[in-house]
């Protein structure tokens, strides 16, 4: 847990559900009890974005017709935000009152900027140096409008009485600044769900009788500090691919648990990506999300060559680039360059130096064909590895270099991806969770460059496996030279 705030809410909420208080709310019942979820019988007769795709619309309908619960699966690029806005903007129509947040001010600010851009009145609660400085003023002005109605109407009324919503962070729901609003909430929205402690998910939860998850338990998971924990996890992760995960204990996350409970009744899939060229999406469809994804018209075959002032090579040509570094004497390393067995070595993130030098080699190709510094990123598994890319690119202004971590819920044109692990022993530690690489792939647009030792990168985990498969037979394939 990053604090003690944290742990504090989490236990306290804890205590409230495991109390005679949790048979107060029949979402409970359902959580933990197995009642049926509940839904009125209608839907939208109208939706506010006119280009929501049709399985976007049910997913909407289903959220706003729910009387206690809905799930929104949004893999990589269906527009599961552009989804929970909408949710959002049906739900304050009808007079809903909202608690809207996620497991980071990141996740809470990208709700908040969609939230903006239609000038929906809302409160941001939190840190003002952790906020976004547009959501900040934002809700500043919202406050500043709704005390001079509320002065209008007399000193007796509530100036959170035009204010239908609020956002927070889920550690931030548990903060008395929520209380001060002085709200009864109808509806708690958890966006990035699947990123969360479901403990953590229940201190903004227990706040409303119906709660509507969104989220991809297909994307990183809550980070575990417990060493033993994350060993059991990666155990568990290099045997079974995303279809046969049947294990709750390893994957805390409320969105996984609800999901696998209350399956297509109260959950609804979004499948249309709008970001990948089909040949980048494919294998994550195929092996993660049993072959329901569909690349848009507009992306399916849409190619760096299609971007302005950009030349046609073999790269830019090419939605798919393999270099395969097996058998070319590449071998991984610590920081410090000693052997990966070292015993002092604990600790220290794991680099390789050869495919770094290869990963900038490409970059440059790609600027040189007339693609932007800044629509390309350069992305790793591990941060000694991002520390050495960041030091070898500074001559290239403008390219992203983030690990894998930092990179979720981003998008570039172009990804040039290395792996880093290659020995002997053919161990590659956390690259075997599939959801690591399945975040990692999903980034790109365009163009996805994989440089990766296959030999080593295959040998554990079926998606790994069924990755590289699929770029010896799909992409360019190329060796070191």
């Amino acid at each position: 847990l990053t604090n003690d705030i944290m742990y504090r809410r989490m236990f306290a909420v804890l205590n409230k559900l495991f109390s005679c208080e949790r048979k107060q709310s029949y979402l409970h019942s359902i959580l933990f009890e197995d009642a049926p979820p509940r839904f009125e019988g209608y839907s939208c007769s109208s939706y506010y974005n006119d280009r929501l795709n049709d399985v976007q619309k049910k997913a909407v309908d289903l959220a706003v017709t729910a009387t206690d619960i809905a799930l929104i699966h949004g893999p990589p690029g269906t527009g599961k935000t552009c989804t929970v806005v909408e949710i959002i903007r049906q739900l304050v129509a009808r007079g809903k009152r909202l608690l809207v947040c996620g497991p980071s001010n990141v996740s809470v600010d990208n709700i908040g900027e969609s939230l903006v851009k239609l000038d929906i009145l809302f409160n941001r609660v939190g840190h003002p140096s952790k906020v976004s400085a547009s959501v900040a003023k934002h809700g500043k002005n919202c406050l500043a409008l709704a005390k001079q109605q509320s002065l209008r109407a007399g000193s007796g009324v509530n100036i959170y009485a035009e204010i239908h919503v609020i956002l927070s962070t889920l550690c931030g729901a548990g903060d008395r600044k929520v209380d001060e609003c002085g709200m009864d909430f109808d509806v708690v929205i958890i966006d990035e769900c699947a990123q969360a402690l479901e403990a953590e998910c229940w201190i903004a939860a227990i706040r409303a009788p119906k709660l509507i998850l969104a989220g991809d338990h297909h994307q990183l998971p809550p980070t575990l500090i417990n060493s033993e924990n994350k060993q059991l996890e990666m155990k568990a992760q290099s045997t079974k691919i995303a279809s046969v995960i049947d294990d709750d204990i390893l994957i805390p996350s409320l969105f996984m648990r609800a999901q696998n409970m209350l399956k297509d009744t109260a959950c609804r899939m979004l499948k249309t990506q709008y970001r990948m060229n089909r040949n980048i999406m494919r294998v994550s469809s195929d092996n993660i999300y049993d072959g329901c994804l569909i690349a848009s018209k507009e992306v399916e075959s849409h190619l760096l060559s299609g971007l302005p002032n950009v030349d046609q090579t073999l790269d830019t040509l090419s939605p798919l680039v393999y270099i395969d570094t097996s058998g070319a004497g590449m071998p991984e390393s610590f920081e410090s360059g000693k052997q990966t067995k070292a015993k002092s070595n604990v600790g220290k993130s794991i680099v390789n130096k050869e495919e770094a030098r290869l990963a900038v080699r490409h970059v440059k190709r790609l600027v040189s064909a007339g693609v932007c510094a800044k629509d390309i990123a350069l992305v790793s598994p591990y941060s000694g590895q991002v520390s050495l890319l960041q030091s070898m690119c500074e001559e290239i202004e403008g390219v992203e270099i983030r690990s894998i971590d930092g990179f979720q819920g981003s998008e570039k044109e172009a990804v040039v991806l290395t792996m880093v692990r290659s020995n002997p022993e053919e161990a590659i530690g956390f690259l075997c969770d599939y959801r690591r690489i399945n975040v990692a792939i999903t980034r790109a647009r365009r163009h996805l460059c994989v440089i990766a030792d296959g030999s080593t990168i295959s040998k554990e985990g079926n998606f790994l496996k069924a990755l590289i498969e699929y770029l010896n037979h799909s992409a360019a394939t190329r060796t070191p030279n």
